[in-house]
C-alpha cells in the first residue's frame, strides 16, 4: 500500500477548485464578490464564449497592496476575518480565502491592481497556479482580473459543461442576483463585445429591476417594507398578472448576500395563496437585514445556503408583509394596448427615472409588533399547498382555457428576462419607454405609493374593488360593468367561485367546525396500499383531522367507516366529495411523509373544488338584479381579483385604452 504523503500545493488547489469553481459563472461570482467587498462603486464584467476563453472583472475598489499580491493567491489567505469569532459576525460576501487560489489553479490568470493612482500598481501572471510574472505597472485605483482558458489543465471538467447558451444564462443569473443585491453599485456586463445589461448604481432597486426585466414588468411591481425588533424586510413583489413558470425569479438577499431558501420561498408562495395559477410563480426581490449573529453563512462553499437562528419569526414576518402588500394594491389586470407614438409626457418621465434616491417616508414604514403581540395563525388566511395535486377533475373541468381573457396576461408574462440595456445616454430608448410608462398612468418613482419600498397605510378594509354598475352580459359568461375608472369585464363563474370559496374557507377553518354526524356510517373500501397510507395518516394526525370535522374509524384490514364529516360539504353529495377528499389525502400522503403533510392544504383543495362546482356556469344568463347582487358580494371578498385557482376574475379597460383602440387617442 502506498505511503501517506501531503499533496503538493498545486494539486491541493486543483482539488479545492472542484468544490469552489464548478463553471464559468462560479468564477464571475467569486471575482465580483471580491470587488464588492473592496468597496467598488462600478464593476465591469466582460466574457468571451460564455467565459470559457475569457472572463474579465474590472472594479474601482480599494485594490491590493503590492507586497500582498502573491499572498492573495495562497489558500485560506484573506483580509476579511482574523479569528473564529469573526465567523459569527460576517459582514462581507467572501471570507474563506479560497477563491483566487482555486481560480488560478485551473486557468491562466492575470491580475492588475493598484491602491492609488499616485503609486504604481502591480501585475501578476499565473498559469495553473504557478507564478509566471510579477512586475510594477501604471494602473488606476482598483483591480482588474483576467481569467483565460478556464479548465485548460483539467479537460475532464470541460466535458461536463453545458452549451454556451446555458453557461451564459448561469452568468446572467449570478450577475442579476449581485446587481439586485447591490443597487448602489453600477454593473456593466459585455459578452462577445455586446452590452448585455447595465445598471446605474443610483441605489434604486426598482431601477435595477427595470434594467433586468424591462418597463412592462417593473411597473407591475409592488414595493413594501416591514420591520420587527430583529428583522428589516424590504423589496418588490410582482402583481399576479406577472408570473413565471419556475421559482428562479425569486431573489432573497440577506445582508447583501444572495441566497436560496426553501422555507422563505414557501412563505412567499403561501402569501400568494389563490392569486396565482398552479405551477406559476411570482417575481420577487426581497432584502433581509438582520444582525449577522442571527444568520450562519458558513454552511456550503458556494455560500448560497444559510441557516437562521429565528427562522420561524422571519417566515411569519415575510408572509404577513407580502399578504399586506397584496391586500393594499389593486390587482385588476388591464389589456396591453400599444401606442403609435410617444406622448409629450416622456420628458417628465425621463427626469423622474433619473431622480436621485429618496428616503422612504416614515409613514410608509410598517413596524410589526413583537412575536407575542402578533395575531394567532387561526386568524390568518389558509395556507397554500406545496403539493401538486394529481387528481382534481372537477376544478379543471370548470376552467377550460379562455383565450380571450388570458391573452392580455400572457403578453406580459412571457416578456424576456433580459431586455435592451438601460442607459442615461440612450435617450431615444428611454423616451419611448418613459412615454409608454407615463401613458399607462403610473411612474416608477411616482408619488402615489409606488416609490422605493413604498407601502400605503393599511385601511383595514377587505379588498379594494370599487363599486361596479352592471350593463349587461357577453356570451352569457361575462358581465359588463362600468364606473368612473372604465369598463370592466367580469367572469361570472370565477367571481362566484371566489365568493363561495371564501365563505366555505371561513366555515372549514373555524375554531369549532360544525360536523354532520351519520346514523348509518359510510363505508369506504380501499386498495391495501391506500388503506395502509390512510391508516398511518389517521394514527399520526387524528386530532388535527378531527378538528377539521372528519371522523374515521378503521373497520377491517382495508375498510374505513366515516362517522361524521364537515357540514360545509354539500348535502346529498357527500359520497362524491368524501371520495375526492380521500383521493386528495392519499395522493398527498404518497408524495409526502404523513407526519409532514399539511392537512389544511388538502382541505383547501377540496374547498376549491366544492366552490367551483357550486358556482354558476358559463352560458347562464343573469338578470340585472342577479348581476348587481353578484358584484356586491364580490366587493366584500378578501381577494376579489382572482378565483381560488389563480385565474383573473375581472379585467379593466380604461377610457384611454378604449380611445386608442378606436384611434381617438394616438
Amino acid at each position: 500500500m502506498p505511503r501517506i504523503a501531503v499533496l503538493p500545493e498545486q494539486v491541493a488547489n486543483q482539488i479545492a477548485a472542484g468544490e469552489v469553481i464548478e463553471r464559468p459563472a462560479s468564477v464571475v461570482k467569486e471575482l465580483v464578490e471580491n470587488a464588492i467587498d473592496a468597496g467598488s462603486t462600478q464593476i465591469d464584467v466582460r466574457a468571451e464564449e460564455a467565459g470559457l476563453t475569457l472572463i474579465e472583472v474590472r472594479d474601482n475598489g480599494s485594490g491590493i497592496e503590492p507586497d500582498e499580491c502573491l499572498l492573495a493567491f495562497e489558500r485560506h489567505a484573506t483580509s476579511k476575518i482574523r479569528s473564529s469569532k469573526d465567523l459569527f459576525r460576517i459582514a462581507t460576501l467572501g471570507f474563506r480565502g479560497e477563491a483566487l487560489a482555486s481560480i488560478a489553479a485551473v486557468s491562466k490568470l492575470r491580475m492588475i491592481t493598484a491602491t492609488s493612482t499616485e503609486r504604481p500598481g502591480v501585475q501578476v501572471v499565473l498559469e495553473g497556479g504557478e507564478v509566471r510574472e510579477q512586475q510594477p505597472v501604471a494602473a488606476a485605483r482598483g483591480t482588474t482580473v483576467q481569467v483565460r482558458d478556464l479548465f485548460y489543465n483539467t479537460p475532464a471538467r470541460l466535458k461536463y459543461l453545458k452549451s454556451q447558451q446555458t453557461e451564459l444564462a448561469h452568468i446572467h443569473d449570478v450577475l442579476a442576483r449581485l446587481a439586485l443585491g447591490h443597487p448602489d453599485i453600477a454593473f456593466r456586463f459585455h459578452h462577445q463585445g455586446r452590452l448585455v445589461f447595465s445598471t446605474d448604481g443610483d441605489g434604486r432597486l426598482l431601477h435595477v429591476i427595470h434594467a433586468l426585466y424591462g418597463l412592462a414588468t417593473s411597473r407591475e411591481m409592488i414595493g413594501f417594507r416591514e420591520e420587527t425588533p430583529d428583522f428589516e424586510v424590504t423589496g418588490y413583489i410582482s402583481k399576479p398578472v406577472i408570473s413565471r413558470s419556475n421559482r428562479s425569479h425569486i431573489y432573497w438577499i440577506v445582508n447583501g448576500r444572495a441566497i436560496k431558501s426553501v422555507p422563505l420561498t414557501h412563505a412567499l408562495l403561501e402569501a400568494y395563496h389563490t392569486l396565482l395559477m398552479q405551477r406559476r410563480y411570482p417575481i420577487a426581490v426581497i432584502h433581509l437585514r438582520m444582525d449577522p449573529q442571527l444568520v450562519d453563512v458558513n454552511v456550503h462553499p458556494a455560500k448560497l445556503e444559510v441557516r437562521f437562528s429565528k427562522e420561524a419569526e422571519l417566515v411569519s414576518c415575510i408572509k404577513e408583509a407580502v399578504r399586506r402588500a397584496l391586500r393594499q394594491e389593486p390587482l385588476i389586470p388591464q389589456p396591453m394596448v400599444k401606442k403609435t407614438r410617444p406622448s409629450p409626457a416622456s420628458v417628465q418621465m425621463q427626469l423622474e427615472l433619473m431622480r436621485p434616491p429618496a428616503s422612504v417616508p416614515e409613514a410608509n414604514v410598517r413596524r410589526a409588533p413583537s412575536s407575542h403581540q402578533r395575531t394567532s395563525p387561526a386568524a390568518q388566511p389558509a395556507d397554500r399547498s406545496g403539493v401538486a395535486w394529481s387528481k382534481n377533475q372537477t376544478a379543471q373541468s370548470e376552467h377550460p382555457p379562455r383565450e380571450s381573457s388570458q391573452q392580455p396576461v400572457e403578453v406580459v408574462q412571457e416578456s424576456p428576462v433580459l431586455h435592451l440595456p438601460y442607459h442615461r445616454s440612450e435617450a431615444t430608448n428611454l423616451r419611448l419607454c418613459a412615454a409608454e410608462h407615463a401613458e399607462a398612468g403610473s411612474e416608477l418613482d411616482g408619488e402615489g405609493g409606488r416609490g422605493e419600498h413604498a407601502a400605503a397605510p393599511h385601511s383595514g378594509q377587505t379588498g379594494q374593488l370599487p363599486e361596479l354598475y352592471p350593463l349587461g352580459q357577453f356570451h352569457g359568461t361575462y358581465i359588463l360593468a362600468q364606473n368612473e375608472n372604465g369598463l370592466y369585464l367580469i367572469d361570472q363563474h370565477a367571481a362566484q367561485e371566489r365568493i363561495f370559496y371564501e365563505q366555505l374557507a371561513e366555515q372549514a377553518h373555524a375554531v369549532d367546525v360544525q360536523r354532520q354526524p351519520l346514523l348509518i356510517p359510510l363505508t369506504v373500501h380501499l386498495h391495501p396500499k391506500e388503506a395502509s397510507l390512510l391508516n398511518e395518516l389517521w394514527t399520526l394526525r387524528k386530532e388535527e383531522i378531527l378538528k377539521l370535522g372528519l371522523e374515521l374509524e378503521p373497520f377491517g384490514q382495508h375498510t374505513f367507516l366515516v362517522r361524521s364529516y364537515p357540514s360545509w360539504i354539500p348535502a346529498s353529495e357527500e359520497d362524491t366529495w368524501l371520495q375526492q377528499l380521500f383521493q386528495l389525502l392519499l395522493d398527498a400522503a404518497a408524495d409526502t411523509e404523513p407526519g409532514r403533510l399539511s392537512i389544511r392544504d388538502v382541505w383547501d383543495e377540496l374547498l376549491k373544488s366544492v366552490a367551483c362546482k357550486k358556482a354558476i356556469k358559463a352560458n347562464r344568463h343573469l338578470s340585472v338584479e342577479e348581476m348587481t347582487r353578484l358584484l356586491d358580494d364580490l366587493r366584500r371578498a378578501q381577494q376579489p381579483y382572482t378565483c381560488p385557482h389563480g385565474r383573473p376574475v375581472l379585467i379593466l379597460f380604461t377610457p384611454n385604452q378604449i380611445k386608442r383602440m378606436f384611434k381617438r387617442l394616438v
